[in-house]
């Protein structure tokens, strides 16, 4: 299993169960926030104060994480592929990955508030 498109397929099929508009594509940045949060947690924890802590810096570098999400799941429709190979899980998977993935969503965007 791969953390990475599970996080993305959890989100895109909550997308799809939503009726958003472009499933896809709300997945894509909503994976690509949590990405990027988590990206100043770690610079925060090794104080490296001097990346992302302006607008300049940080603009593009979340703009990259969104080109690097747009190319990995998007070209080739690889999203479809991912959908595919999570869609059977068993009742028992899907409880325990949802489980996961909620807490981990949430702790990406309330562990940068307590650490400092």
């Amino acid at each position: 299993m791969n953390p990475y498109n599970y996080l993305f397929y959890r989100i895109y099929s909550l997308a799809l169960r939503l009726k958003v508009f472009d499933g896809e594509f709300s997945a894509l940045m909503t994976v690509s926030v949590i990405i990027y949060f988590n990206i100043l947690l770690i610079l925060d924890v090794s104080d490296n104060e001097f990346l992302l802590n302006t607008k300049e810096q940080a603009v593009p570098a979340s703009l990259a994480v969104i080109a690097i999400n747009f190319l990995y799941f998007l070209i080739k429709k690889r999203y479809l592929k991912i959908k595919e190979r999570y869609e059977n899980e068993s009742m028992l998977q899907k409880s325990i990955g949802s489980l996961i993935v909620i807490i981990y969503v949430i702790a990406s965007f309330f562990l940068p508030l307590m650490i400092d």
